[in-house]
């Protein structure tokens, strides 16, 4: 009994203090934002908090086969701010088929924007067809930062029927919907935890 004391209290040392980090899945899904670039598809953004400044991004893109485009040939949000790197780890038509991300926001006039940012907004061009419905996601590695407010998220793109720099309808929107956060697996097994040293205890 004694050893399983320690061996909880031990756990609860080490997974208490990154519960409310490390391991917690937030998700923001826009499903009505025409007026804001959209063209009948929906958006979500997927943030991944690892620890230790550690992000994964996935930015989704869901059409209907309504949009009036060919694709896409930009994607650009705001979901971490402050980063030292970010990395496109996979795309809907592989890596080679887009930029390495910047920090700048879209631009319908150019391959993302001509005015750079300072670590807020990600960026990349190259181009998908979007005709058959699908989800079409995106995915970046962060290194260093931190997750902005809910009301700071932004999805941003550019519809086109080409490669960039094809000019095409920005989508540019906020107000995103209902964050949706997820136990961390760390909570799941430092309740696993106390469940098991409750039994013990009675015995």
């Amino acid at each position: 009994m004694k050893i399983a004391k320690r061996v909880l209290l031990v756990l609860a040392l080490l997974l208490v203090p990154g519960l409310a980090a490390a391991g917690t899945i937030t998700e923001y899904t826009l499903d009505d934002c025409d007026d804001q670039g959209c063209d009948g598809a929906s958006l979500k953004i997927t943030i991944d908090d690892l620890g230790n400044d550690m992000f994964l991004v996935d930015y989704t893109v869901t059409t209907d086969g309504t949009q009036s485009s060919d694709g896409l040939n930009q994607i650009g949000f705001l979901a971490i701010t402050g980063w030292d790197d970010v990395e496109l780890t996979a795309a809907p038509n592989g890596l080679s088929e887009w930029s390495d991300p910047v920090s700048a926001p879209t631009n319908a006039n150019s391959t993302c924007s001509n005015v750079k940012a300072t670590n807020t907004k990600v960026c990349i061009y190259g181009f998908v067809d979007t005709t058959n419905p699908d989800d079409y996601t995106w995915s970046f590695k962060f290194s260093g930062g931190s997750i902005v407010a809910e009301e700071d998220i932004h999805f941003g793109g550019q519809w086109a029927d080409g490669p960039a720099p094809t000019a095409g309808t920005i989508i540019s929107a906020g107000l995103p919907g209902e964050t949706i956060p997820e136990p961390s697996a760390a909570l799941v097994f430092a309740i696993g935890a106390v469940i098991v040293g409750s039994r013990v205890k009675r015995r």
